[in-house]
């Protein structure tokens, strides 16, 4: 390297300034390289299917008008909230229906110290259909936290809301839900780029987590990942279709819920 390095000159640049130029031009690209080969092998929550369905679900980042459902190529995602739009986020992109009873199981990688992962489910959510992906209740039961900041999606031409379930996972530990009813329209993301806001004491250490705040009044480090939780919807107000129906060419009416 000396040899190609030294004789560089210029009239307003030596040897040596030459050099220190052309070796720090060298440790940059070196260091670009080491990134982006990180980010090449970055860990990710892993996610299985019990009973296996037959197929592996595919693990991409979430994009605007991205596929919903691999078997649906007319589905889309969009309108998805600014925390899932992150390189660090992916999410499994599902093909066709999931049966009753099946496990779900989250398992996160052995993480660096002060990491957790971070875990998202979102659902369809139409009260008077017979299709809610078939988790809300075991979610709720299970210590996910509900909210309405969650993408929408598109069949055809209609669009349909969400809702969005959100839990943290420490390094190394697994969790699962089980379908109670037809799993359609179901979704999951998940990373391993998080940490509890709790391990914050300062304000300036909280504002350094992602999706936290700091609570003046309290003095604590406190999870801001929604402003807007989990409240049940007015049916009237949700959708005017439901979801499954445009997947039988018959956008019918709402279906009358049970009393």
């Amino acid at each position: 390297i000396r040899y190609f390095i030294l004789p560089v000159r210029s009239p307003n640049v030596g040897p040596l300034t030459a050099h220190r130029f052309l070796y720090t031009t060298m440790r940059l690209i070196i260091l670009a390289a080491l990134v982006s080969a990180a980010r090449a092998v970055m860990l990710y929550p892993s996610m299985t299917l019990t009973p296996d369905p037959g197929w592996v679900p595919q693990l991409l980042p979430m994009t605007e008008n991205m596929n919903a459902w691999a078997d649906l190529p007319d589905s889309r995602y969009y309108s998805i909230p600014g925390n899932l739009k992150v390189p660090e986020v992916k999410t499994w992109i599902l093909q066709g229906e999931l049966p009753v009873d099946t496990r779900i199981t989250f398992t996160c990688p052995t993480l660096p110290e002060g990491r957790v992962c971070e875990l998202y489910v979102f659902t369809y959510y139409c009260p008077p259909c017979d299709l809610a992906g078939g988790l809300t209740k075991d979610l709720i039961t299970d210590g996910w936290i509900g909210s309405s900041c969650a993408p929408s999606f598109r069949i055809v031409a209609k669009s349909h809301k969400m809702s969005i379930f959100r839990k943290q996972i420490d390094s190394g530990s697994s969790t699962y839900v089980t379908t109670t009813s037809r799993g359609r329209f179901l979704g999951m993301a998940g990373s391993t780029m998080s940490e509890l806001c709790t391990t914050a004491r300062t304000s300036t250490d909280c504002g350094n987590i992602p999706l936290c705040a700091w609570d003046r009044g309290a003095l604590e480090c406190k999870d801001n990942w929604c402003p807007r939780r989990f409240t049940p919807h007015d049916p009237s107000e949700v959708c005017t279709t439901c979801a499954d129906s445009e997947l039988e060419g018959t956008p019918t009416p709402l279906r009358t819920p049970a009393p």
